[in-house]
């Protein structure tokens, strides 16, 4: 079910304006067409007949076409005045304030002698012609309007499925924060405690073999399967709890890509400078990163680290984050002396992660500057979680919110 301001065409005063507006200046112009045509006429035919026509002067003759436009616009403005869509009572309005402006031009006309025969046939037939030319400057006017308002049917609706697209991918993306966090909570937690539990056992069971000089020849594979899960809890379960979820990222972007820099060989030559504008990003302040931001910043430095050792063979790494105010973004980029990769292409993690900043309308590029390969990304920052974002249970209108500051920022464009 489909919410009712995406299908709501009402009138806003600057409707009623345009409508009027529309009305009034097409009515005057044609008013003034007419007294021209006039002119022009009587002059071509005084000059070829030699004869003269004596009648009101030119100004006389504006200010007589003019006011008839005043009781063809009055009627239709009081009528619209304060209204939010045409009604059905529109079009009568419409004939019989057509009918009043030409019935008074006509009037005119006949009373200060504009024209030199003027009898009821004349009056009936600029009656009838006049009528008509402003009733279709009405229905001009009424189509005009009705475009705005489609128009602004349309720019509501492609808002408001914006909308819906970015608040899918935040609840999506907070869904997978959560789950990360979960799991990793528990491969930290109850899996590495079991492990502890076996280890001990297995320590219990490797002691009491020592005093059993017939058992004894077990001892060492008991001992070597204490140390295998040993192993297991101390590194594989660890590394696997940190690719979900990094050690440290709960404190800030920093203190994460600290710890992975920790991680790292000795041999490797690492530096990292985050500029002062990110660390107060990324300190705990009004408007701190959100947890999905930092997540993907950290992605994009652990993808550039690890390939750059892995597949680029380097041994010196340069990490910088920055930040940038007014619009609001973070600027990544990991500088490394590895072999580049072929033209520069993006390809295989890189491009999946690529796929992501450029569905928060951010940028990822892989560059050569001299001896070093640079993975450069912008990320434009929400500054707001994705739990902060309003929900909508079907079939309820949405009223408030950052949909309701699209829609006026739409109104006013329209």
């Amino acid at each position: 079910m489909e919410p009712d301001f995406l299908t709501d065409r009402t009138l806003t005063p600057a409707d009623r304006r345009v409508f009027l507006a529309v009305v009034a200046a097409s009515a005057t112009f044609a008013s003034l067409l007419v007294v021209a045509q006039f002119l022009i006429i009587t002059t071509a035919f005084v000059d070829e007949s030699g004869g003269s026509f004596e009648g009101p002067s030119f100004a006389f003759r504006v200010v007589n076409s003019l006011a008839p436009v005043v009781f063809y616009v009055m009627p239709i403005a009081l009528y619209m005045h304060g209204r939010h869509s045409f009604g059905r009572g529109f079009l009568p309005v419409l004939v019989g304030s057509s009918l009043l402006g030409s019935s008074v031009w006509s009037l005119l006309h006949l009373a200060f002698g504009t024209y030199p025969i003027y009898d009821a046939s004349v009056a009936i037939t600029e009656i009838s012609l006049t009528a008509s030319l402003l009733v279709g400057i009405g229905l001009l006017g009424w189509a005009l309007v009705g475009w705005r308002t489609r128009l602004r049917a349309t720019e509501r609706e492609r808002l408001f499925r914006e909308w819906q697209s970015e608040q899918s991918i935040a609840l999506l993306q907070s869904e997978e924060l959560r789950v990360r966090r979960d799991i990793a909570d528990d491969l930290h937690g109850t899996l590495q405690n079991s492990l502890v539990l076996v280890q001990l056992q297995l320590a219990d069971v490797a002691a009491r073999l020592e005093s059993d000089e017939e058992l004894a020849s077990l001892r060492g594979t008991v001992r070597d399967i204490e140390l295998a899960v040993d192993h297991i809890r101390e590194h594989e379960v660890r590394q696997i709890a940190r690719s979900f979820y990094p050690e440290g990222l709960a404190r800030g972007v920093g203190p994460a890509v600290t710890t992975l820099v920790r991680r790292l060989d000795t041999a490797i030559d690492v530096a990292v400078e985050i500029s002062p504008g990110f660390a107060e990003l990324d300190i705990a302040n009004e408007e701190p990163l959100a947890a999905g931001e930092r997540l993907l910043v950290f992605r994009i430095v652990e993808e550039g680290v690890v390939n750059a050792i892995r597949h680029g063979k380097a041994r010196a790494v340069r990490i910088r984050l920055d930040a940038a105010f007014g619009p609001r973004s973070v600027t990544v980029e990991v500088h490394n002396n590895g072999v580049p990769a072929r033209g520069g292409a993006v390809s295989g993690g890189l491009a999946s992660l690529g796929d992501r900043v450029r569905l928060v309308g951010g940028e990822l590029a892989l560059r050569v500057e001299g001896e070093w390969t640079v993975l450069s990304a912008r990320l434009p920052l929400t500054g707001e979680t994705a739990s902060a974002l309003p929900l909508t249970p079907p079939g309820r209108e949405i009223t408030a919110g950052g949909f309701g500051e699209l829609l006026r920022g739409a109104s006013n464009r329209l």
